[in-house]
């Protein structure tokens, strides 16, 4: 996967001065993620988490403002992981993107179901991914 920034239109916004919660038991992948977001123009903290257990961690010790999680992780699921954090009045509203290689509809309905604002299948493409987070920033700009 190769990480090119793409331009961005006019009127676009892509939020950096914010911080990501990357949830990813893959390394490489995990490790693609943050390159990209970097190369996106984030700049705020990207913290990063191999499990469930990592990840709700991370959410109670530091101030996240996006999520980007993966379906499938050793001690559970980023469906249930989102399930969770939807449920508390902290992250409710949190940005959240489900990224996964299940590119089945139910999947797709689930996780739009529980709270997810965008899904993405892998492997991604950064101009994908960075529309994905800019529709969910926008969306979440909006609602405040």
């Amino acid at each position: 996967m190769t990480t090119v920034k793409p331009s961005l239109k006019p009127g676009e916004e892509f939020p950096t001065e914010i911080n990501f919660l990357v949830l990813e038991d893959m390394d490489n992948i995990r490790m693609q993620l943050v390159q990209d977001l970097k190369s996106l123009g984030a700049n705020g903290d990207i913290f990063q988490a191999a499990t469930v257990a990592e990840a709700v961690k991370l959410c109670n010790e530091e101030k996240i403002h996006f999520i980007i999680s993966d379906w499938n992780l050793p001690d559970g699921s980023g469906h249930e992981f989102l399930k969770k954090i939807r449920s508390s009045k902290k992250f409710d509203s949190v940005p959240f993107v489900m990224c996964t290689t299940f590119n089945e509809v139910k999947n797709f309905l689930d996780a739009i179901a529980s709270g997810a604002n965008e899904y993405i299948v892998k492997p991604w493409e950064p101009a994908e991914l960075q529309k994905k987070i800019q529709l969910t920033w926008a969306s979440f700009k909006n609602k405040r």
